[in-house]
């Protein structure tokens, strides 16, 4: 029997996300928080009334001519386990309508995201040396994130910016998206609307709030040039930062109709110069670390680099 149509969606972004190889399983849902003892006297009673049947009137054939007090002690026990078994009944009945609705919520979030993931995946198609640009930035950032300690929420929200971070370029035109050569003024602002667009796309999902912020923000600087809102510093989110530093390198290492991509030495020079002005020092030194890591392991970066533009590469080992 095949899977119902949303599972069938979910499984579809997982598989484009590569999520459980990516970051893991998450083993702490907000299902599972503590509901904390509530009280519905109509369960209440119930529970009570049938405790208290089940108890007292087997009890009271084996008591009598028992005194009232042992009657008493078995009617306080049986009311005690009824209330206790109402407010078990309860929770468990609390808990998984809550599971249900998550379910249903993440499932539904997810075949969105699956359909704007395709449209990424179209919009790459596009342009043969842009293909799986988003997915090599959403790789690289959660092992950048990794590196600076964040959470597994954040790293979710991080792989999500930097696959989606470009999705509002499917309102751009190919003549200015594809464009070969610089822009001119007019053509550079339309192009500067992507982040907006890209940002509204993702706005009305349903926990994607922060997902939605790196998409706006992925182009905002620590000097405040960038757009489209004119953040500094640390105003810019973190997740933005990030998604912005792995996308410049990669932008840089990727070879396009205009250019041949850089080596590793000239793409993080480059990098490093424009850090505390276009991109946050403190994820370039991240990115920095991480990628002598890789090249001490293997020899060269994990993403990024392929073919002989990595002739230079061992001098980060350095």
């Amino acid at each position: 029997m095949p899977a119902p149509k949303t599972q069938q969606h979910a499984a579809d972004y997982h598989a484009v996300l590569r999520h459980a190889e990516e970051l893991g399983r998450d083993e702490s849902p907000a299902s599972w928080t503590w509901i904390g003892v509530q009280t519905r006297p109509t369960l209440v009673r119930i529970g009570v009334g049938i405790m208290a049947a089940l108890l007292i009137v087997p009890a009271a054939l084996i008591l009598e001519p028992a005194p009232p007090a042992s009657l008493l002690r078995v009617l306080f026990c049986s009311t005690i386990v009824g209330l206790l078994a109402a407010q078990a009944g309860y929770m468990v009945s609390r808990w998984s309508l809550q599971s249900k609705m998550e379910t249903q919520l993440s499932d539904e979030r997810n075949a969105i995201i699956a359909t704007i993931t395709s449209l990424v995946s179209a919009l790459e198609a596009r342009d043969p040396h842009t293909r799986n640009h988003s997915a090599r930035v959403a790789k690289l950032g959660v092992r950048v994130g990794r590196e600076m300690g964040l959470s597994q929420s954040q790293l979710y929200e991080i792989h999500l910016g930097g696959l989606l971070h470009d999705v509002g370029k499917i309102g751009i035109q190919d003549s200015i998206l594809l464009k070969p050569g610089g822009l001119t003024t007019e053509e550079y602002t339309i192009m500067k609307t992507h982040s907006a667009v890209g940002a509204r796309i993702l706005a009305g999902l349903p926990g994607l709030s922060a997902v939605s912020e790196i998409v706006l923000c992925h182009h905002e600087m620590p000097d405040g040039r960038g757009y489209p809102r004119g953040l500094k510093g640390d105003e810019i989110p973190l997740g933005a930062r990030i998604v912005a530093v792995c996308d410049t390198y990669i932008s840089m290492a990727e070879n396009r109709p205009y250019r041949q991509g850089r080596s590793l030495d000239k793409v993080m020079r480059e990098i490093q110069r424009v850090a505390g002005k276009q991109l946050d020092p403190s994820v370039v030194a991240t990115l920095e670390a991480l990628l002598r890591k890789e090249v001490e392991a293997y020899g060269r970066p994990v993403e990024g680099f392929e073919g002989d533009r990595t002739e230079t590469e061992a001098s980060l080992a350095a």
